[in-house]
């Protein structure tokens, strides 16, 4: 919460302490700090211009007790000037952060510390204001676009371009930095710190890799070892190569993965890839869960790992970005499904006797359009990290199958879309919501249907109902809804032995509602294990804490429906980890 913003006074006590000559400007001192101990909140001083109450100069830090982690402090002054009658920019920006995984509790030899300290200073000159420009400087939808690119440059452009020059001490770190990059135990530093983070370990032209997915195990293929490899930015910028190779010694059965990806154009971005693998799959789980030939995946589980599908898979794929936060795919998939473990294919004859089917074939163009106002990335060369955007991120699945195309065995269409968004809320900490709805159109066997995520192990997974089972709910229309609050301290810190820990509240709620036609129904034979929603919505709520030991959270999880089924109970204790500040 800012001290400057609507609503201040409810989170800041202001002190009015003096006045003065700031440069050319006659400034009233107002000093503020938090109500209360641990709310995310500043203290520090601003000086407020007195005849338009601008804001000339502002000086922040995070207050002392704050429910942050690895932060030991954060400072942030800004300076404002005023560029016409009533108008004041920000001209100075400047930052700076102590980050620390340990707590440095300021005795000698007791806890030595290794941390980052983060700067950043931006200067701003030459405004425009209400100047006239043509149609076609505000055509596109990108507020801001760079006619450089600065990293491009080099050193001897920014010494003669820079508002400021360099201070000696800045020199010294530039130099420090770049000797630090020569070191090899620095180096080898780095390789472990990217290794934890991207699960690949970089050696020259190649990273192996990931190292979460080496041995796993599951009653299918009894014990699976896995080794892969991709090719790193040394190799090549535009273009990545990947393959993997797998074993089990249960089902003796090899399983292999290649491809690759390049960049058509970086400007717009636009990428091709085609891949192709055999693998084991785990059908109706959620993209936010663990790769099923993950250990942790296999460690963590409360029921076999026996629902598997055998998958022989061709993928071409080309993703196009029209602007920042929309961009498109258009993908040609063809595959073909083998049941595994307590899985059948059960179809009827013409008599409607029941008869084993030994595979469905599939071919499908999937187009899918993603829209995310004003989001921001961190990005690599090929994969990016969304930092979020406070407006609401839609999507849009357009899915067809073509019967006879490639032995296409079924036509049909899925349609699916979604809606999600993180809303802050101030005090009360925030929010996220998502919802979802699709339909199938068409006559399809269970294993082609919506199979609503389930989640088989103790893993707070998020985009899946943690007390159903896979394949549990199957649908061939539906909407689902999903609501999670975190509290971020709100009533812990009012407590002083919780305040201490810095525990922070979190409750939510799941639901879906569907439907599943007769033609479906009856296209396969459903197992034992499954069933529809026409006893009504599946729902489960939750209440739990996080930040235990800064990335450890723990939920307990209510059943709400369905409760005869088997292999469920009514409650249930999830855990998940998750590194937040």
């Amino acid at each position: 919460m800012s001290p400057i913003a609507d609503g201040g006074k409810g989170f800041y006590d202001y002190y009015l302490t003096d006045s003065a000559y700031v440069g050319k400007y006659w400034c009233y001192k107002l000093e503020f700090k938090p109500k209360r101990v641990q709310e995310l909140a500043f203290k520090g001083e601003m000086w407020i211009n007195d005849t338009t109450y601008a804001v000339h100069r502002i000086e922040a830090g995070i207050a002392q007790g704050a429910n942050l982690n690895f932060v030991e402090s954060f400072k942030v002054q800004q300076e404002y000037e005023q560029v016409q009658n009533e108008v004041w920019m920000l001209t100075k920006d400047e930052l700076v952060v102590d980050l620390n995984a340990k707590k440095d509790t300021g005795k000698p030899n007791k806890n030595k510390v290794q941390g980052l300290y983060g700067r950043r200073t931006a200067t701003y000159q030459n405004f425009e204001i209400n100047a006239f420009q043509s149609d076609e400087f505000y055509s596109g939808a990108e507020e801001v676009v760079m006619d450089i690119a600065p990293l491009s440059l080099g050193a001897d452009y920014w010494d003669t371009h820079r508002h400021v020059p360099l201070s000696a001490k800045e020199y010294a770190i530039y130099h420090m930095v770049d000797t630090m990059k020569s070191i090899p135990r620095f180096r080898t530093y780095l390789d472990i710190v990217n290794t934890v983070v991207t699960g690949y370990y970089p050696l020259n032209y190649l990273e192996l890799g990931p190292y979460f997915t080496i041995y796993s195990f599951n009653p299918v293929e009894g014990h699976r070892f896995r080794m892969g490899a991709r090719t790193s930015s040394l190799f090549s910028k535009t273009l990545e190569f990947e393959a993997y190779g797998a074993y089990g010694t249960k089902d003796q059965e090899f399983k292999f993965s290649f491809g690759g990806r390049g960049f058509i154009s970086k400007e717009p971005r636009m990428i091709l890839g085609a891949y192709f693998k055999r693998d084991i799959e785990q059908l109706g789980q959620s993209t936010n869960a663990f790769r099923q030939d993950n250990i942790l995946s296999s460690a963590f589980r409360r029921t076999p790992n026996n629902k598997l599908t055998l998958v022989d898979e061709y993928r071409v794929q080309l993703e196009r970005e029209w602007f920042m936060g929309f961009s498109s795919s258009l993908m040609l998939l063809h595959r073909t499904l083998y049941a595994r473990g307590t899985l059948a294919y059960v179809g009827f004859d013409d008599e409607r006797q029941p008869q084993l089917i030994n595979s469905i074939t599939t071919a499908e163009v999937v187009f899918g359009t993603r829209f995310a106002f004003k989001e921001k990335y961190v990005s690599g060369d090929f994969t990016r990290v969304s930092l979020g955007t406070r407006f609401p991120v839609l999507s849009v699945q357009y899915t067809h199958g073509f019967k006879g195309l490639l032995n296409g065995a079924y036509d049909y269409t899925n349609l699916l879309a979604r809606v999600q968004q993180r809303v802050q809320v101030g005090a009360l900490g925030f929010f996220r919501y998502t919802l979802t709805t699709g339909k199938v159109f068409g006559t399809l066997p269970y294993p082609l249907l919506i199979i609503h995520a389930g989640n088989e192990t103790f893993y707070n997974t998020e985009g899946s109902f943690n007390t159903m089972n896979f394949f549990e709910f199957i649908s061939d229309r539906f909407v689902s809804g999903e609501l999670d609050h975190h509290f971020d301290g709100l009533f812990f810190n009012r407590v002083p032995f919780f305040r201490k820990l810095k525990w922070r509240e979190v409750v939510g709620a799941k639901a879906v509602w569907g439907s599943l036609d007769d033609k479906n129904r009856n296209e396969m034979e459903l197992l034992p294990f499954m069933y529809d929603l026409s006893g009504g919505p599946f729902v489960e709520v939750s209440a739990g804490i996080e930040n235990i030991f800064k990335f450890i959270r723990v939920d307990a999880v209510r059943r709400i429906a369905y409760l005869d089924h088997p292999n469920t109970k009514l409650w249930a204790f999830r855990f998940m980890m998750n590194v937040t500040f």
